[in-house]
């Protein structure tokens, strides 16, 4: 068999280029960090074969349910041990976001950014009144918002309300940046905004979720280290960001006219109470002529006036609070879409200047995706900088199981974790992508074998493992053994057939052809 591996002298230059590189140039490439503070987060998907696969309304009807739930006054919806919202909101407290958090159970399913930001978007959509593609862009920025503040417990302590705080811990705040530790460990936090607290919160569901607090600096350099520098999701949230501000700008005209209304009539009230005492008279003799109910009566209508008036200052205190806010979000906005426009040419510059630079020499080689498992991608890298200029369309392959096979490569992968499931996959050498998946369970550390003829693999299901033969151009099952076989076990030519070990222990031979046990040769 011809096993699938990089060449010694490929493994000499790259760890020859690595330790070359700055230390901050190696940082930014780990997708395994303990931090990913002012670093691009790069989520680490499931890539592989499912078992069953969720249709994107099942993934959307997640969040849908629980945004209904809070919009129909809920303050906790969904079940704990696999999707639920905690919604809280403290109004007597003044400092501090109010906020939302979204929880991934030890049962929960999703196995993509993609899918969670999905599930959120739906949420936001159900409870507050988004569009969609709205809805879907501020779950972009608070899946990445969840990752750079992963595990800070300063940070949610300092800039949220202690009835936020409180549900969560430094094992549970956050979004981890792999899939594989999502369930039961993750606590999505978005921000409220004050305007959703005072009401203010448009029909559309603009103004709801703080979007200044999720697009903070270090949320926004994360993001500029991606290749693109994430110009088009920073553009987009910079217009919906001034949509916000169009709309806090009316609401804001709309309060100084009621202001203004307010303290029309209380000039009116004043002048009827004049009036009235005019008209009363003054002196000793019209003192004497009014009852006590008339004093009571005028004493009412001042303080009732002067209880206006003080309403009346603290509306216009507020007001002129919310215009300093809008002066500060037009000077954001503005330096936003300013670093936005600079990223954008800098973006299209490295692309020209990329494509006019011949194709760099790659060599390909595994890259376990967590160097404590044993699930690996196919990468393409260029020795010279030490970058990764393509990955293969799956990121769950048993690395030691890979063959060469027909111009392909032939390996198991995947995992039964969640909906996947373990299968064998054909890779194009030339593209990276998954040209074909099996349709049958295969043990997921299973080798495949190219013996006497054929390709054989471990399949079946847990408790009743056999050989399976296999065509390894369409990967459909061939034959399967008529006994157990141990699935850890070895596979060789031998006796004039191939040697195994059965499940019963015994090692046995089988035919290649029927893979029938002709005969056993040890018990």
């Amino acid at each position: 068999m011809k096993s699938f591996r990089p060449s010694v002298a490929f493994l000499a230059a790259l760890v020859a280029t690595v330790l070359a590189l700055p230390l901050s140039g190696q940082a930014l490439d780990r997708p395994e960090i303990e931090s990913v503070r002012d670093r691009r987060i790069e989520f680490v998907n499931y890539l592989g074969p499912h078992e069953t696969v969720d249709t994107l309304d099942e993934i959307r009807a997640i969040g849908s349910e629980l945004g209904r739930a809070v919009k129909g006054g809920a303050t906790r919806a969904g079940t704990l041990s696999r999707y639920a919202v905690l919604h809280l909101v403290d109004p007597a407290t003044p400092t501090g976001f109010d906020a939302d958090v979204i929880v991934l159970g030890e049962g929960a399913r999703v196995d993509h950014v993609r899918n969670l930001r999905h599930v959120i978007g739906a949420y936001l959509e159900a409870a507050y009144g988004y569009s969609r593609d709205d809805a879907y862009l501020l779950a972009t920025f608070v899946t990445v918002y969840n990752a750079v503040y992963r595990g800070d417990m300063a940070t949610f302590t300092e800039r949220y309300k202690p009835v936020v705080v409180n549900e969560l811990s430094a094992a549970n705040a956050g979004l981890p940046i792999r899939w594989d530790e999502w369930a039961g460990r993750s606590r999505i936090v978005i921000p409220l905004s004050k305007a959703l607290a005072a009401g203010r919160a448009g029909p559309d569901g603009l103004g709801a979720v703080d979007s200044s607090a999720v697009s903070d600096d270090a949320v926004v350099e994360s993001l500029r280290e991606e290749p693109d520098r994430a110009v088009e999701e920073r553009r987009d949230l910079v217009d919906l960001k001034e949509r916000e501000l169009t709309e806090e700008k009316q609401d804001l005209e709309a309060e100084k006219a009621a202001i203004a209304e307010e303290e029309a009539a209380i000039a009116e009230a004043e002048e009827e109470l004049a009036e009235e005492r005019e008209a009363a008279g003054d002196g000793a003799e019209a003192s004497l002529t009014r009852t006590e109910a008339d004093k009571a009566a005028e004493a009412a209508a001042e303080a009732a006036i002067e209880e206006r008036k003080e309403a009346v200052e603290e509306r216009k205190a507020e007001v002129a609070e919310r215009e300093e806010d809008v002066a500060a979000k037009e000077a954001d906005i503005a330096s936003d879409r300013e670093a936005v426009a600079s990223d954008q040419k800098e973006a299209i510059a490295a692309e020209v200047a990329a494509a006019a630079k011949p194709a760099p020499a790659t060599v390909d080689a595994w890259r376990l995706v967590s160097p404590l498992g044993p699930l690996s991608e196919l990468v393409r890298v260029d020795p010279a900088t030490g970058r990764i200029v393509d990955r293969s369309g799956t990121n769950a392959i048993n690395a030691r199981s890979a063959a060469e096979a027909g111009g392909g490569i032939v390996a198991v992968a995947g995992t039964t974790a969640g909906t996947g499931a373990v299968r064998l996959v054909l890779i194009d050498p030339e593209t990276l992508d998954v040209a074909r998946e099996g349709t049958f369970p295969v043990h997921p550390d299973s080798l495949v074998w190219n013996l006497a003829g054929g390709w054989y693999v471990v399949a079946g299901a847990v408790g009743d493992w056999r050989l399976a033969r296999f065509d390894p151009a369409t990967l459909e099952e061939q034959g399967r053994s008529s006994e157990s076989m141990a699935p850890y076990t070895h596979l060789e030519e031998a006796q004039g057939g191939l040697l195994a070990q059965a499940a019963s222990g015994a090692l046995v031979v089988l035919d290649p052809k029927t893979l029938d046990v002709t005969k056993e040769i040890l018990k």
